[in-house]
């Protein structure tokens, strides 16, 4: 189980698989812990919006967490 409380407030860069969708990614702000459901709530950084999203993230899904500053890129995958 991935500890939230080490990421709280902090920018991060999630790797997500699921059979349904793949592979895919989400850029936020972790906001907490949904803490009986087990979901990051995250605060969605998406590219050329204003706006930002929540979004509630199921955490058996996350294969990777990778934290961020706030100036800093995306990284790339290879």
């Amino acid at each position: 189980m991935v500890r939230i409380k080490d990421y709280e407030g902090r920018r991060v860069y999630l790797l997500m698989h699921s059979a349904a969708k793949g592979d895919r990614y989400s850029v936020g702000r972790v906001i907490g812990l949904d803490e009986p459901l087990h979901f990051m709530i995250l605060d969605l950084e998406k590219e050329k919006r204003t706006r930002h999203k929540v979004e509630a993230i199921n955490l058996d899904l996350v294969e990777r967490i990778i934290p961020l500053g706030d100036d800093d890129q995306l990284p790339i995958l290879t």
